[in-house]
């Protein structure tokens, strides 16, 4: 799965166990409002899971585009990864 799947579906979890909460509650009906607050919870992780995949993607890209970068810098300013010449 995407990341960005990942973090609809995990909103999705969110507001359905939050509603699920609700009915719950009005309902009086304790197992309900536990199952509520476990999809939340489940919904919470996906879309920090999302976030995550989109860390690390981030991450891989701006290592991928330094590295194309340096094979076309200078030897001599290598050896100073701050300075572009």
């Amino acid at each position: 799965m995407g990341s960005t799947s990942d973090k609809i579906k995990g909103k999705v979890n969110e507001v359905a166990g939050k509603a699920r909460q609700g009915i719950g509650k009005a309902a009086d009906n304790h197992e309900e409002q536990v199952k509520g607050k476990i999809q939340e919870a489940k919904g919470k992780a996906q879309i920090a899971k999302g976030k995550v995949k989109d860390a690390v993607k981030d991450l891989i890209d701006k290592a991928l585009r330094r590295r194309r970068f340096e094979k076309f810098r200078p030897a001599a300013t290598r050896a100073f990864p701050g300075k572009a010449t």
